[in-house]
Order: C-alpha cells, then structure tokens, then sequence
C-alpha cells in the first residue's frame, strides 16, 4: 500500500492527511454506494430518509393484520435505483436486512418506512435528494497539489482513495477533476445530490 501525507482544510482548520491506495483500501469503482451504502463506521446501517409524505405505493395489500411496529425484528429486501433506474444498491441474492425498529439501527426515514407495513407487502417509495444524502456540498470537495499523490495510483474521474486524519479518522474521497498542477477530491456521499427510490418488502416480524 501507498501512503501520502497531506495537509487538508477541515473545519476552518488545517489537518495532516494521507491518502491510502491498494487492497481493500481503495475501491476503483464509480459506484462506490453498492452494498457499503448502507453501513457506517460504527457498523450501524444507514439508508435514505423515506418520509412519509412521500410519494409511496402499496403494490400488494395482504390480508395478514399484523404490522411492523417499534422494538420488532424485521427483515426486508430492499432495492434502491437512481433516476435512470440503474440499481446502486440491493439485497437480492443475499440475506434480508435485519433490524429492530426504533432501535437506531437504520436512519429515521428508513426505519418510519418499514413501521406499518405487514409480513408479505411491498411498497415504492420515491426520494428526493434533500430526504436521502442531501444535497452536494462544494466545501466537501478539496483541491490537493497532485505531486503530493503517489505516482503509481493510476489517477483517473471515478477513483476512490481514502482521506486519513492524524487522530485516524478515515474518510472515502472520489477523484472529480484531474490537472496537470492538482486534483480535485470530493468528500460528498456518493449518493450525495441524487434522487433514489427504494423497493422494499417486508419478509417477516419477529
């Protein structure tokens, strides 16, 4: 693995970075979101927000008067699409999504989506950027002076390194813009600025 240490304006302030590349460091994905979208540091699972005033849809309305409340078990596919219905994340093929309502486990929106649905319903819930990842923030993107990376990174629009601070704080940065004196990094979600909607079906209640 390479390593760069570089000095980055964070919080008004100047902090040591270093930018790590190789391995399981570094993700040469543009979609970095898949799977890890939903999994924070902390390990706790993160989705978008899914307010209920909402666009939502009920595609199947079981008979089964059982619903999702707080402090159930719940487990539930999941497959969240862009705008151009490519899909950034899904829980096809793998075990549902298993969590406890009201437990913090999942964001809010998430977690206020699932409440009240029964065992076997599905629903479409449509989000717009401001209720999921919010909106980009250019002071989240950084300009680094591009001798200070690595020459053996293969520098390219799309690449994701990793941002370390000195108190080991680590932070997924996507390369956006490439010039001959810098490049541009842009520490912003992945899925940041971008509407999503998700599928969701409710697999069981315990």
């Amino acid at each position: 693995m390479s390593s760069v240490a570089v000095q980055t304006a964070c919080c008004g302030g100047i902090v040591n970075s270093r930018f790590d590349y190789g391995g399981d460091d570094v993700c040469q994905s543009k979609n970095g979101a898949v799977s890890s979208a939903l999994s924070n540091r902390a390990g706790k699972v993160f989705v978008p927000d899914l307010q209920r005033n909402g666009q939502q849809m009920t595609e199947t309305n079981p008979t089964d008067t059982a619903v999702a409340k707080t402090g159930d078990s719940v487990r539930i596919h999941y497959t969240g699409t862009l705008s151009d219905e490519s899909v950034f994340d899904s829980s096809e093929g793998r075990e549902p999504l298993e969590f406890t309502l009201g437990s913090g486990m999942v964001i809010k929106g998430f977690d206020d989506g699932v409440t009240g649905m029964a065992v076997g319903e599905k629903k479409t819930v449509n989000i717009p950027c401001v209720d999921a990842y919010g909106v980009i923030n250019p002071e989240m993107m950084q300009d680094v002076p591009r001798e200070q990376i690595p020459a053996e990174i293969p520098l390219e629009v799309g690449l994701q390194l990793q941002m370390q601070a000195p108190d080991g704080h680590v932070m997924p940065v996507t390369v956006v813009k490439i010039t001959e004196e810098s490049v541009t990094l842009d520490a912003n979600h992945a899925l940041a600025g971008k509407d999503l909607t998700f599928a969701l079906e409710l697999v069981s209640i315990s």
